[in-house]
């Protein structure tokens, strides 16, 4: 783990970090100092553990978190006790060739999941992005890009692809079209049909998924990716204290009456 983390003063004047509570702000520096954070800026975490250490109750806790975890300041796969800040290491670059190599062995101390090869091939960017002597070294496990597939969330359409004519197998993919628009239609059905979550956000996490099998009905499968909004992040489709961010939303709607 790095003995020392480096924090510009500049996220003073970052606007989503100064509209953040109080609360929130601590928790998120507390998270870029946590004797576990690895050089990587991903480490193993649960919420019941993190807001133990700063003898909060698991409510509070919950509430801050959920600001960061609606804002581009940390991914969370609470299934996996995974945590992880993207940007850690724009701000805690390796200081030599060698402190790079170092990095492939944190790559132990972090929990499998969807969002720990996102960070491999982050990684891999930022690394290749450095200078030669720096290229030359980059660990085989970030080299590489080690992709592992993603699971499968949506179920109807898994079915119906044994039954499309071979033809539409063709027009099907892993990944949103990027011509593909979700209608204001489909947008204010999804509202209507889970308030309880924050849609714009959701449409994102659709836009950037990989599907591990191939979809044609754009529309079905992201009706079937708001019906289970919640089972995404926790994988504990009725579990609501599991899911740190719907927690959180939940817990801001209801004090705005």
């Amino acid at each position: 783990m790095s003995k020392y983390r480096k924090i510009d003063p500049r996220i003073w004047n970052d606007e989503n970090f100064r509209i953040l509570s109080d609360k929130s702000k601590l928790v998120f520096l507390f998270l870029l100092t946590h004797p576990h954070m690895t050089s990587l800026g991903a480490m193993r975490a649960t919420p019941v553990g993190l807001a133990a250490e700063l003898n909060w109750t698991e409510k509070d806790f919950r509430k801050a978190f959920g600001e960061l975890f609606r804002k581009p300041f940390l991914k969370v796969d609470e299934t996996a006790s995974f945590l992880w800040i993207p940007k850690f290491i724009k701000y805690n670059q390796p200081e030599s060739p060698n402190v790079l190599k170092s990095w492939e062995y944190a790559l132990d101390y972090i929990p499998e999941c969807d969002y720990k090869y996102q960070l491999i091939e982050d990684v891999k960017a930022f690394a290749e992005g450095l200078g030669k002597g720096f290229r030359e070294v980059i660990p085989k496990a970030f080299a590489e890009g080690v992709r592992k597939p993603l699971p499968n969330h949506e179920q109807e359409p898994e079915q119906e692809q044994e039954h499309e004519p071979e033809r539409e197998k063709k027009k099907r993919s892993h990944s949103v079209p990027e011509d593909f628009v979700i209608s204001e239609e489909l947008k204010k059905w999804a509202i209507e049909k889970r308030p309880d979550i924050d849609v714009d956000i959701e449409i994102e996490k659709f836009r950037d998924y990989e599907f591990k099998d191939a979809h044609s009905d754009w529309d079905k499968v992201f009706r079937n990716w708001i019906r289970n909004a919640r089972a995404f992040a926790s994988g504990h489709k009725n579990n609501k204290d599991s899911y740190w961010e719907t927690h959180a939303y939940e817990e801001e709607t209801e004090s705005n009456g």
